[in-house]
């Protein structure tokens, strides 16, 4: 009897089990429940099922019928230029997806019924010719996997694009360039993962950046914009031709082996209001210099490996807040383990120095000023030197014989004239100017100096 509620409770936690663990939470926040025996019609966050009952037709154009949009799923035609249609039976195409997996869960099949990337050239595989695709402005989605591995050149992100789901362009080994629009604001994890981009815009207005989303990426400069909150791990790890970035001013993390491998990065600043440095961010940075650290920084345990040229660290914190951080040796706490980083030198409390300062010589028109503003003075001194070197040299050497010619104007301060003066035979002679006064002026007459006498 016992035996038999034993197996009883037993059948009853494998049917829970049964029931719970195909569920999926999708970023709309529905529910859907995948499973082996009822994949004719299910799908979660945005990846659809295909199935004659589920998925329809119209034209070359596969599609799922969401009762108020249209998600498109696939294309069976040739052409290599393709435009998605804004509408389909008098509804609007909102959505992108990939249109079918295989009933035994072997095989993803992406927008054109390709099995992606990593199967490609096996016997029976398709490959789609289409390089280039124009997505209409309806469409808000993309699912996950949609262009997984495909042949595509070119992509045409419509504004009023919001979502680019994981996976969605991920080994899309020719796509160079791809212009993300201004209204995306999630970016889901490896969503352009392998993909050999050489230049990068991210919109501001992005605020979420899966893990991988850009790993393995051709791209040389990186600004993530402030309106950017959440980074996951990885996301820009083995871009190996990245030089320059710029982080967002509103992260808090900086997620594990965020630019690991980026063999080209020099030198990194990390904002004001990090507070967390996550192990190996930059582990195999091997041309990495200088590193910024500010104040806000409260762990940062092991975030190096490898950084063979690594000079200068700068932290925001003095030694005894670096001390309380560390439980030991700082270079050892920033360390993994087999790692020797003993020519780094650590500048402590530099809070002011823990960025890169800009040069006046960074910016040409203000540099053109300053040349022109120091000519200037330079140019106004050397003026005012030579005026007072001719006035000097042009003023008049007065003698007794030029002060008896100024003598018959008279004295200014004293009222006398020159033939008051003739009546003293024994005059006083000014010690500033040489002309001759009377013995009873107390004031040389030509120049106002007060005359000592005798």
């Amino acid at each position: 009897m016992k035996k038999k509620y034993y197996l009883s409770a037993i059948e009853l936690c494998l049917s829970l089990l049964l029931i719970i663990s195909p569920v999926n939470v999708g970023l709309s926040g529905c529910v859907y429940a995948v499973s082996k025996e009822n994949y004719n019609r299910e799908w979660s966050d945005n990846v659809y099922w295909e199935t004659a009952e589920g998925v329809r037709q119209s034209g070359q154009w596969l599609y799922f019928d969401m009762d108020d949009h249209i998600s498109v799923c696939g294309y069976s035609g040739n052409e290599e230029h393709i435009t998605v249609p804004s509408e389909i039976e008098g509804k609007p195409v909102t959505e992108l997806s990939y249109g079918a997996v295989d009933p035994d869960y072997l095989y993803s099949r992406n927008f054109f019924g390709d099995s992606g990337y990593m199967y490609r050239g096996e016997e029976g595989s398709v490959i789609s010719p289409v390089k280039h695709i124009t997505i209409p402005d309806t469409v808000t989605k993309i699912g996950s996997n949609t262009f997984y591995g495909c042949n595509l050149e070119q992509v045409d992100l419509p504004e009023g694009l919001t979502y680019i789901g994981s996976n969605a362009f991920s080994y899309c080994g020719f796509l160079k360039n791809v212009n993300i629009p201004s209204t995306v604001t999630i970016i889901d994890d490896m969503a352009f993962d392998t993909v050999a981009l050489t230049s990068l815009t991210l919109p501001e207005g992005l605020e979420y950046i899966g893990r991988y989303a850009f790993a393995g990426s051709d791209i040389t400069q990186l600004d993530i914009p402030d309106s950017v909150k959440y980074i996951g791990r990885s996301a820009f790890a083995f871009c190996w031709s990245l030089e320059e970035v710029t982080l967002s001013e509103n992260i808090t993390i900086i997620p594990e082996s965020l630019f690991e491998y980026c063999l080209k990065l020099k030198s990194v600043k990390i904002p004001e209001g990090v507070q967390i440095i996550e192990p190996y961010a930059f582990e195999n940075c091997s041309e990495l210099e200088t590193l910024y650290i500010p104040s806000t920084v409260c762990i940062m345990s092991e975030i190096l490996r490898d950084n063979t040229v690594l000079k200068d660290i700068y932290l925001g914190i003095d030694s005894e807040t670096a001390a309380s951080i560390a439980s030991t040796d700082l270079m050892s706490y920033l360390s993994v383990y087999e790692t020797d980083h003993s020519n780094v030198t650590i500048h402590y409390g530099e809070k002011e120095e823990a960025s890169p300062k800009d040069s006046v010589w960074d910016y040409p028109v203000r540099a053109v000023f300053l040349i022109l503003g120091i000519a200037f003075f330079l140019t106004f001194i050397a003026a005012l030197c030579l005026y007072i070197v001719q006035k000097i040299r042009l003023a008049p050497k007065l003698t007794s014989k030029t002060a008896a010619v100024n003598a018959p104007l008279g004295n200014a301060l004293t009222g006398l004239s020159y033939s008051d003066f003739s009546a003293y035979s024994d005059g006083i002679r000014c010690t500033k100017c040489g002309a001759e006064s009377g013995k009873v002026a107390d004031y040389c007459y030509n120049c106002g100096k007060k005359l000592k006498k005798k």
